[in-house]
């Protein structure tokens, strides 16, 4: 509950802030934001057996500029892991699948920071961004050892959470890009975005 509050005010400060500001840097009001990626630092699904990777968590979004500083839109993601264990008289193998579905709302503060810190910021190369995001995953249980097709079952759940993160653009539209936070496979994603 606490991280839920403190998450509305930090986003109500960035918005008033961003939106109360008439600079002269980039604004996002009537552009696109395409993004893919993959995190590589993942929460654990399971508790027994090993695991490994059949598919990277990867995720891709869509945010559409509603105002200068502001940006939503769609996103979704999909990974899987496998498992095995020892432990019973027959080795137990089975996997999970994870689909993600959400939206998901972001400030671009680089502005505001240049103006906090008195830096010169070059908002046309750099993107410094928080996010919300909220959303639905599916998790799907599949195994092909007999007796253990119900040992788990399949799932959804609501996702939600903040991300911290920042675009560095390498040309006029194209950016590599870092988030940090509760995301909705783990906690460090990077990828590429195009802003149009």
């Amino acid at each position: 509950m606490g991280k839920n509050i403190l998450l509305v005010v930090i986003f109500a400060v960035f918005s008033i802030n961003a939106l109360s500001q008439d600079r002269t840097g980039i604004s996002y009001r009537g552009r696109n934001l395409y993004g893919a990626g993959i995190t590589v630092v993942n929460y654990s699904y399971d508790y027994i057996g090993s695991r490994s990777m059949r598919l990277p968590p990867s995720s891709a979004y869509l945010e559409i500029g509603v105002s200068n500083n502001i940006t939503a839109g769609p996103f979704a993601g999909y990974a899987k892991w496998d498992y095995e264990f020892t432990g019973f008289e027959t080795p137990f193998n089975y996997s999970w699948s994870f689909i993600n579905t959400g939206v998901r709302a972001s400030f671009h503060i680089t502005g505001l920071l240049s103006d906090l810190f008195n830096a010169n910021i070059n908002e046309n190369r750099v993107d410094w961004y928080v996010t919300g995001y909220l959303g639905m995953e599916y998790r799907q249980y599949a195994t092909q050892t007999p007796g253990f097709e119900d040992f788990h079952s399949n799932k959804f759940s609501l996702i939600y959470g903040p991300l911290a993160g920042v675009r560095y653009y390498f040309g006029n539209n194209l950016a590599f890009y870092t988030e940090a936070g509760l995301g909705t496979f783990g906690i460090f994603t990077f990828g590429l975005s195009l802003r149009l």
